[in-house]
């Protein structure tokens, strides 16, 4: 795993946010998962903290082929036989990807600054489509139809 893209998440510490450098040091791993130390305020971090893999418990091979797998445009179940999971799995780490891109989105989004825009839309739909949505699926918002741009 690269480090120099990591950074410290403690917003106490001074070193905050800055990526790699010396005041990050290897400090052995949890169930196979390098784990980092900063030494400025002596916490401690996984090295998948701020990345799409923090938190995921499958091995990242197969969730980098899972997530590939459903940009292809394969099933939900399909991609849970290919990895062998539970297609719930599969739509747990779908969701998990999504808020992680949408975080991201945002992030490099934000005070972005532009005088044209040339987009391309796609539209599908999150588990239902939005007229076989009930109330509570509305107010909700979670599911029903969705637009991507490029």
């Amino acid at each position: 795993m690269e480090f120099t893209t990591c950074y410290c998440p403690h917003p106490q510490c001074t070193h905050y946010g800055r990526r790699g450098g010396a005041h990050l040091v290897h400090r052995g791993v949890d169930r196979g998962i390098p784990r980092l130390l900063c030494t400025k305020c002596q916490g401690t971090f996984s090295a998948r903290q701020g990345t799409a893999y923090f938190g995921v418990h499958a091995e990242e091979p197969n969730y980098t082929i899972a997530m590939r797998a459903l940009a292809e445009g394969n099933s939900l179940r399909g991609t849970g036989r290919i990895i062998e999971v539970d297609k719930d799995t599969v739509c747990d780490g779908l969701d998990r990807a999504g808020r992680h891109c949408r975080a991201v989105t945002t992030y490099l989004f934000d005070n972005l600054h532009i005088t044209a825009c040339q987009l391309d839309e796609l539209w599908s739909f999150v588990r239902k489509k939005e007229a076989h949505l009930s109330i509570a699926e509305k107010v909700l918002a979670l599911y029903g139809d969705a637009w991507v741009w490029i």
